[in-house]
């Protein structure tokens, strides 16, 4: 049962995921802006962006992971 809701919670980070994509896209090409604030702004949110990605993109790779591992441990105690 645990295991089922550790997929699930991994299955809910793909939306999330796929925002922030959108969210980086659109700060991206605004780094084209000629206006300097919009520029400096956009600068401000690929960071936040990109920090955001990475820690989702983490906590479901490391989720993966332990799954794995309580998968293999059961499997050892039987």
């Amino acid at each position: 049962a645990r295991m089922a809701k550790a997929a699930k919670r991994r299955e809910a980070l793909v939306p999330v995921l796929e925002n922030l994509l959108d969210a980086m896209t659109t700060a991206h090409e605004l780094l084209e802006s000629e206006d300097p604030p919009t520029r400096l702004k956009a600068v401000h949110g690929v960071c936040q962006v990109s920090v955001s990605y990475a820690r989702v993109y983490e906590v479901g790779e490391i989720e993966g992971r332990l799954e794995e591992i309580e998968a293999r441990l059961a499997e050892v105690a039987k």
